[in-house]
């Protein structure tokens, strides 16, 4: 190997793999015929399929697996750790007993650049970020319930791809107006490609308990009150997102209290790790949202 190339003995290199100088190998699989760029580092248990291009100074990282045909851009990073820390609760660094490597899969023919955008409602799942985010190159834009604000946030961000938590997907490749028969044809794609079943590719997706109740608020105190719950928690320290309603992180979850805008009600909408801790949200959240009606109806 040349100077300028870091190649463990443990990594395994296909036929015809082209390697570009200063490059950094170790514990890896490459299949035929890909090309890796400069400054390119791919840890151990990390898998690289056939006739892949990886662009310059890429990294990935242990738990990734790109199979056939992928090309992936310049710069793109992924990472293996949903919350990353530099220390244990101990106060040590973290060793790999402290952390579980999240495992990432890229598809046959799937090209990867950086800066893709994806919407999503604001009350859609925590998944959506833990799992699309893990892509290097990709953001999540959260916006409002409406097909009319998902069209115009497409427009505005460029989005690759958009979601509401009614199941309307959104694909601007095409167009960007939802199609569910566009959408079922995608996924069926995606099933063909994968070799798998529907049912394992949806059981490789965490699930989070999640709750959505509808709370009776007259039409002419809802919004009112919607105002005083974002002053309520913004009294309180929280960081509270307002881009549909009043959207606040807990304790191991999220809670969120919108104002309807065609029925009189307040919709709640909460998710979290763990049942007792979606239980404790609702509570919290319920107490709140009369807590807000009470003192808009004085006003």
């Amino acid at each position: 190997m040349s100077e300028y190339l870091c190649i463990a003995p443990d990594v395994k290199l296909g036929e015809g793999v082209k390697l570009s100088r200063f490059i950094n190998l170790y514990g890896c699989e490459v299949g035929d015929n890909t090309k890796i760029g400069a400054f390119v580092e791919i840890q151990k248990n990390a898998k690289v399929g056939k006739n892949c291009k990886i662009s310059s100074h890429t990294f990935i990282c242990e738990g990734v697996t790109i199979e056939d045909n992928v090309f992936v851009g310049h710069g793109v990073s992924f990472i293996n750790d949903s919350y990353p820390r530099a220390t244990a609760p101990n106060g040590a660094l973290q060793t790999e007993k402290d952390w579980k490597v999240e495992p990432t899969r890229v598809r046959t023919g799937a090209s990867i650049g950086s800066g893709a955008t994806i919407l999503a409602n604001v009350p859609c799942s925590m998944i959506v970020e833990e799992e699309l985010e893990k892509i290097p190159g990709t953001k999540v834009q959260r916006v409002r319930v409406g097909d009319v604000f998902v069209c115009e946030a497409i427009r505005k961000y460029h989005a690759e791809f958009a979601m509401e938590i009614s199941s309307h997907y959104f694909l601007p490749e095409f167009y960007i107006f939802d199609d569910p028969v566009l959408m079922a044809l995608k996924v069926a794609q995606e099933i063909g490609e994968s070799g798998k079943k529907l049912s394992e590719l949806s059981d490789e997706i965490p699930s989070y308990p999640f709750v959505e109740k509808e709370i009776p608020v007259r039409d002419d105190l809802k919004f009112k009150a919607a105002k005083e719950l974002v002053k309520y928690y913004k009294g309180k320290g929280y960081e509270v997102d307002t881009t549909d309603g009043a959207k606040i992180q807990m304790k191991n979850g999220w809670g969120l209290l919108r104002a309807s805008n065609t029925q009189p009600m307040i919709r709640l909408f909460a998710e979290a790790k763990a049942k007792s801790d979606l239980s404790r949200i609702v509570k919290e959240l319920e107490k709140d949202c009369a807590r807000a009606v009470k003192k808009a109806t004085a006003v």
